[in-house]
């Protein structure tokens, strides 16, 4: 089951408006979900990014972007995943150059993904 959190009960200054990573594009949160774990995953929260530049492969390939994964787990992740009920144990953080609907293919639209796990204040990658 998917539970989406909705931006509004969200109060966390980071998520207002667009957000400038350290690859210098501007990402803007399109939705946070949290996600119930089983016998074999831990608790997580899947962020999905939107960030029209990506678009431009050649100036933002995964290589000029990678560093901002780890920052939005940390400045985003980290903070909704303290609001949740649950022990979240695990961030996945998703940009795209436009939104898609979660579980569905676009080969036209650039997504890269990364996954962490979250060790005390840090988000320690998960190595996808």
């Amino acid at each position: 089951m998917r539970v989406v959190l909705p931006a509004l009960l969200i109060a966390t200054p980071v998520l207002a408006g667009d957000i400038v990573v350290p690859s210098g594009i501007d990402v803007e949160l399109h939705e946070a979900v949290a996600e119930p774990g089983d016998a074999d995953t831990p608790d997580g929260l899947r962020l999905r990014f939107v960030a029209p530049e990506l678009k431009d492969t050649q100036a933002f390939g995964f290589a000029q972007i990678e560093s901002d994964f780890q920052y939005l787990c940390e400045a985003t992740g980290l903070p909704l995943a303290a609001q949740e009920p649950k022990k979240i144990e695990r961030i996945v953080v998703s940009i795209s150059s436009e939104t898609v609907v979660f579980g569905e293919t676009a080969p036209n639209i650039v997504q890269y993904f990364d996954a962490f796990r979250i060790q005390g204040d840090m988000c320690v990658w998960e190595g996808l």
